[in-house]
């Protein structure tokens, strides 16, 4: 089944509402739990999109980017839609970002099979597709 038509299922505007409604909840818990954290999330009909995820630098390689990443999958994977990211790191750590993110099984949105409904045309884009729910 295409994982796009099961997303429209979960596309009203209400529906959208009270997801974007369910993320900001889920955001200000994960910042009130990580003070300095800086994430913002949102959904619209095709994808879930992750706009910015940044953990301090005090607070970097505990696992604390990786189980925002697991929660905001699950997320994701709730609504059958995938998770876009545009990695744009700072300064020096772009390849350690582009790891992270693979490691956390996003791919590249380029090439024969780039999917203009969750690129960017101005940045790179990857995302993470979510499996499929059987009805």
């Amino acid at each position: 089944m295409n994982w796009y038509k099961i997303a429209q299922e979960f596309s009203s505007k209400e529906h959208l509402e009270k997801a974007n409604q369910e993320l900001k909840a889920l955001t200000t818990s994960l910042e009130s739990k990580y003070p300095g954290l800086e994430l913002f999330v949102y959904e619209n009909e095709y994808k879930v999109k992750l706009d910015m995820l940044r953990v301090p630098l005090e607070m970097r390689h505990r696992g604390i980017g990786s189980e925002i990443l697991r929660v905001i999958k699950e997320f994701a994977q709730k609504r059958n839609k995938p998770l876009v990211v545009h990695p744009e790191a700072e300064r020096g750590y772009k390849k350690k970002l582009d790891s992270f993110y693979r490691d956390h099984g996003f791919i590249p949105n380029k090439g024969r099979n780039r999917d203009y409904r969750i690129s960017d045309p101005f940045a790179a884009t990857m995302y993470y597709k979510p499996p499929e729910v059987s009805k």
